[in-house]
Parts: structure tokens; C-alpha cells; sequence
């Protein structure tokens, strides 16, 4: 939502890759069951478009950054979210690559937006972008993990709220219980 209100943009387009995945990654089922919860109970109403991407990661970092750059405007968007390692394998390639490869497209007609790390403050209550509060104390910066998260819900531990909303995490430790491939 960081990035619809600072680039001022009528809506958000959620478009999930619900292709092939690797092992270890979330079922695209769980995926989209996620995204409708926040649809349902979090995003803003009339402001958010949802629609899967029916094709597969290629872990290419920055090449890929681009490739979906340009499919999301072919979709009609005029902004690209870029997180930190956008679709990179470990430290093959640096892990700003896939949003510096944006300067030497400056005519591609998409804007990307960027976001490197981003923690969770306990003394602040809330999550932080690195590159906003750079100085934030060390000993109050939670991360984010992917395979932490994934740990906690095969053993049925429940991830803390600022990690993943109670809602979401509900929903997918239900389907572990009932045998569900998440």
C-alpha cells in the first residue's frame, strides 16, 4: 500500500505467477486463497485488481525483473514493484541487480518502484524500510524470512502477526491439518 500512496496511483494490480514452482514454494491454491483474504479484509475496496500470471519463475533476477516489468504494462500498468533480489538464486547476481536495471531502460514506459530490505519494529509497532530509518537500532529489527515462515507452519506454529496476518496463517495451517500440499 507503501507504494500506491507514494506514487499516487488510482489502484493496485495483484497479479501472482501461479505457474510452475520450485520445491518448497507455496501452492498457487493457497497462494490465491491468500490474496482473496486480503482483498476481503485489508486492501482498500474498489482500488484493487486481482488476476494470476499463468507462467513459471525462471530465477533470473534482473533479465526476469524486466520480462514481468514489460508484461505487467502489456497488462496496463504504469508501475513495477521491484523488491530487493526480485527472482534471484541465492547471491548469483548482487541484490540490487533487478532494480538497477531499470536505469538503462529509461524509455521502457513503466516506472519501477523500489523497495530493499524492509524489518518489523517492535519499538515502533510497525514495518520499516531500511533505506527510510537506516540508523534504527540493530537489536529491534525482526526480518522476514520465506523459509522461516514456511518452517513454523509445517510444524503448525502459528508465525507472530507482524510476520504473516492470523488470517492468512489460519487458513493454511487448516489445509496442513487436512493433508493439503501447501
Amino acid at each position: 500500500m507503501k507504494a500506491l500512496a507514494e506514487e499516487n496511483c488510482d489502484g493496485l494490480f495483484t497479479h501472482p505467477v501461479v505457474g510452475r514452482k520450485k520445491p518448497g514454494d507455496f501452492n498457487p491454491k493457497h497462494i490465491i486463497r491468500s490474496y482473496e483474504i486480503m482483498m476481503k479484509h485489508f486492501y482498500p475496496k474498489n482500488k484493487v485488481v486481482f488476476s494470476t500470471f499463468p507462467t513459471f519463475s525462471r530465477y533470473a533476477g534482473p533479465r526476469e525483473a524486466l520480462f514481468t516489468a514489460i508484461c505487467r504494462q502489456n497488462f496496463g500498468c504504469s508501475h513495477f514493484i521491484v523488491g530487493r533480489d526480485h527472482t534471484g538464486v541465492g547471491d548469483f547476481y548482487p541484490s540490487e541487480a533487478s532494480q538497477k536495471i531499470f536505469e538503462n531502460f529509461p524509455d521502457l514506459g513503466i516506472k519501477a518502484v523500489t523497495f530493499g530490505n524492509v524489518f518489523y519494529s517492535e519499538k515502533l509497532q510497525c514495518h520499516v524500510h531500511e533505506r527510510d530509518n537506516p540508523d534504527h537500532d540493530p537489536e529491534d529489527k525482526f526480518h522476514i524470512s520465506g523459509t522461516e515462515v514456511r518452517k513454523m507452519l509445517e510444524d503448525l506454529k502459528a508465525p507472530p502477526e507482524w510476520f504473516m496476518r492470523p488470517e492468512i496463517s489460519k487458513v493454511i495451517m487448516a489445509s496442513i491439518r487436512n493433508g493439503d500440499k501447501v
